[in-house]
């Protein structure tokens, strides 16, 4: 079993464009809320996710934003 934040990775096979900086192509509930991902950009740059279905980097120490935790759980314990 397993908590983390969701990568860029996970994000962009969700939907998510890092080319075109958009969730539009994800579903609803991926960009519901604004959150950052577990992925950086650089030292100082975190992606994010926002609720207008934009997709980018951005400067950590300047914005508000949730996380997106991703809970993993064994089929064994069902």
């Amino acid at each position: 079993n397993e908590a983390r934040l969701i990568t860029i990775e996970e994000l962009e096979g969700l939907g998510c464009s890092s080319s075109s900086y958009s969730c539009s192509g994800a579903p609803e509930w991926v960009y519901s809320t604004t959150y950052w991902s577990g992925s950086a950009g650089s030292s100082t740059v975190v992606w994010y996710v926002s609720s207008n279905r934009a997709f980018g980097g951005n400067d950590y120490t300047n914005d508000n934003r949730g996380v997106r935790p991703v809970i993993t759980i064994s089929k064994s314990v069902f």
